[in-house]
C-alpha cells in the first residue's frame, strides 16, 4: 500500500484479519526525500497495544498473531523530540500461511526479482 503522512493527519490506520498462530510481517518504508522515520504500532482485536517499532528508513515488525480477529495497524512518523515530519511511504504486509506473492517455488528451478525498499 502506498500512502503519505500529511500535517493534518500525522497518523494513518489499516486493518487485517488473522487467526491465532498465523505469522505476520509488516514493513513501512520512507519512499520520499524526506526525513520520515517510519513507526508501526499494532493493536490486538481485543483493543490492547501489541507491538510498536520505528526506524530511520524502514520499520519492521514480525510476529505470531496471539489471538484471532481484526488487528489495527497505525503508521506515523516517529516524533523524535520534534515536530512530526510528513511524506510518502509504502506499507508491506504478508501473512503466513498463505503468502505467495510470486507463486510457489519449484525444486531445481530459479527465480529472478527485484526488492523495493521495505519489500
Amino acid at each position: 500500500m502506498v500512502g503519505s503522512i500529511s500535517p493534518a493527519m500525522d497518523v494513518d490506520t489499516f486493518s487485517f484479519d488473522a487467526l491465532a498462530g498465523e505469522g505476520i510481517l509488516l514493513r513501512m518504508a520512507d519512499t520520499g526525500s524526506t526525513t520520515l522515520s517510519p513507526q508501526i504500532t499494532v493493536f490486538l482485536p481485543s483493543g490492547g497495544q501489541h507491538l510498536n517499532t520505528w526506524a530511520t528508513s524502514v520499520a519492521h515488525l514480525s510476529f505470531s498473531a496471539p489471538e484471532s480477529g481484526t488487528y489495527t495497524v497505525e503508521v506515523r512518523d516517529n516524533i523524535g523530540g520534534g515536530a512530526m515530519d510528513t511524506g510518502p511511504y509504502e506499507l508491506f504486509y504478508t501473512k503466513a500461511p498463505g503468502a505467495a506473492e510470486h507463486g510457489q517455488l519449484v525444486p531445481g528451478t530459479s527465480v529472478a526479482g527485484f526488492v523495493d525498499l521495505g519489500d
